[in-house]
């Protein structure tokens, strides 16, 4: 009987630990640039930075620009993808390029990164162009 409840206090520990090894919570997501409702002139460098973190290991980020529902924009149309093939726990995002000479109006900057374990998240960001 004391063998018994050894093993069944055994598996029952090991099942406890592998419970907690799982992933809970999602990549989080911290917009750097650009800032929240910034403008900038059409023609200019628009830089992008996100810093990305998890708790257990990033798998990939995504940065899109579009408009406030996600639809991709067809007049400054700018996309980053970034497979990780390391366990990184940190990551930082970023890049440049030119806005077109013809974006006008509100735009958002949509990140977006999933963990190993399949959960994802979301976070964009409003800004300005002007001619």
């Amino acid at each position: 009987m004391k063998s018994f409840l050894k093993i069944g206090t055994f598996a029952f520990a090991i099942v406890m630990l592998l419970a907690s090894c799982k992933d809970k919570n999602p990549p989080s997501i911290t917009i750097i640039s650009p800032i929240e409702d910034a403008y900038y002139q059409a023609g200019t460098n628009f830089h992008y930075e996100a810093n990305i973190e998890d708790d257990r290991s990033i798998a990939t980020i995504r940065m899109y620009i579009g408009d406030v529902n996600g639809v991709p924009s067809s007049d400054f149309v700018l996309t980053s993808t970034e497979d990780l093939v390391s366990t990184e726990k940190k990551k930082s995002f970023q890049g440049h390029s030119d806005i077109p000479t013809n974006a006008n109006g509100e735009y958002y900057i949509h990140f977006e990164a999933s963990d190993r374990e399949g959960k994802s998240a979301q976070v964009k960001r409003r800004f300005f162009v002007q001619p």
